[in-house]
């Protein structure tokens, strides 16, 4: 019997060639309150492959190399994320058929001790497992089952606020 190997958490430095650029489009994006729980704050209003489907192409390439035993994407939502140091993040995990999740950290100057935080339950009990700092054009992948909070969110306007660009979907092996 051949067992499916679940999409370990895996940081990848240095994303994008021009996280700027990234950034800068990013921050003239509308944006609308969440209709989802998974991710605290608000998002783009529309999702990366209607803003900009040369640049989504591009990262489902780029994404696919580090995807565990995978081969291609069969579905990826991917959308941008501005948090501000008014929301309460809780711990969450994504709910749906995903087997594929990430972050990709687009503050330039974030503060202190903020980044992401997983869970594993040991006896029963959920504590953390693993923090990832939040640096600047850092990627972040995960099973989306996997427990995590975003910790320490950042200033009040829209050019301070914790900017992410976060994604989830289904990759095949075949």
């Amino acid at each position: 019997m051949i067992k499916s190997v679940k999409q370990p958490v895996k940081i990848i430095d240095d994303f994008f060639e021009a996280p700027m650029l990234v950034r800068h489009s990013a921050l003239k994006l509308d944006y609308v309150e969440q209709d989802n729980n998974a991710y605290y704050g608000l998002r783009s209003s529309k999702t990366l492959d209607t803003i900009n489907f040369d640049f989504f192409d591009n990262l489902l390439s780029k994404l696919i190399r580090h995807a565990t035993n995978k081969k291609r994407f069969r579905f990826l939502h991917c959308d941008y994320n501005l948090v501000d140091n008014t929301v309460m993040s809780e711990m969450t995990s994504l709910i749906g058929p995903y087997n594929f999740a990430g972050t990709i950290f687009l503050n330039p100057e974030p503060v202190n001790d903020s980044g992401i935080t997983f869970f594993s339950s040991v006896s029963g009990t959920i504590i953390p497992s693993i923090k990832i700092e939040n640096i600047f054009n850092r990627c972040v992948l995960f099973h989306p089952e996997k427990p995590f909070k975003i910790e320490k969110f950042t200033g009040t306007s829209i050019e301070e606020n914790s900017l992410f660009l976060n994604f989830y979907g289904v990759v095949d092996d075949e």
